[in-house]
């Protein structure tokens, strides 16, 4: 799990406190059989 935070209805508990520096879109892809992880700001993803 990228997100290392609680965030309304998705509570962790390793991660109890929102964290406003992910205010960010998570981008999940798979290049060459690898997954890859991009971030975009909050409506630019689509």
């Amino acid at each position: 799990m990228e997100r290392r935070e609680s965030r309304g209805a998705h509570f962790r508990l390793d991660h109890p406190t929102e964290d406003p520096t992910w205010r960010k879109t998570i981008i999940l892809s798979k290049k060459d059989g690898a997954i890859q992880v991009g971030y975009a700001a909050i409506g630019e993803a689509f």
